[in-house]
């Protein structure tokens, strides 16, 4: 009897088995079939307000801008994401800021990757690169920009700019120019 009962365990044990994977290769089957979607976890909050912190990941597909008057804030682009331009610049703050790229931002032609008014702080680690005549990094007066990470910008492009009154502090570039992107 006890043979018997272990094998009705055994066999009971098995077909639950057999329905649970055939369950589960029917859902992976099913997700297979449907069209791949990027994400789209843009930077949050935006709009943002004066003091919040801006968390940019995942694909962003028309960057992030502060609204007038809106400062102190602290923007950051993690690791695997993408800010790509609005039509002026990827990235774009006001005053007394900290903007730290550890990913990637991506402007088009004569647009700006990151685009700061005074007294902010720029890090960059990860990558910018903006197309011909583009600016990597444009700032306003009394900044602070550290560059560990790669600028490559089209042609006729600047890496790192400031307005004629600007005094940007601590520069380490790895900063290229390709012609015609």
């Amino acid at each position: 009897m006890t043979r018997r009962s272990t094998l009705r365990r055994t066999d009971k044990f098995a077909l639950a088995l057999l329905r649970s994977a055939s369950t589960v290769g029917i859902v992976a089957g099913i997700g297979a079939l449907l069209p791949a979607m990027p994400a789209y976890a843009d930077c949050q909050p935006d709009p943002a307000v004066s003091g919040q912190t801006v968390i940019c990941q995942g694909n962003d597909p028309n960057g992030f801008a502060a609204n007038p008057g809106v400062d102190a804030l602290t923007v950051r682009v993690r690791p695997n994401a993408t800010v790509h331009d609005n039509g002026t610049a990827a990235i774009s703050v006001n005053d007394d800021n900290v903007v730290r790229n550890r990913g990637t931002i991506a402007a088009h032609a004569t647009t700006t990757g990151i685009l700061a008014g005074n007294n902010n702080l720029i890090v960059n680690i990860g990558e910018i690169k903006t197309g011909a005549i583009g600016t990597g990094i444009f700032v306003g007066d009394n900044n602070v920009v550290r560059n560990r990470g790669d600028i490559t910008v089209g042609g006729g492009g600047t890496a790192i700019l400031g307005d004629t009154a600007a005094r940007i502090f601590h520069v380490e570039c790895d900063c290229s120019a390709a012609a015609g992107t």
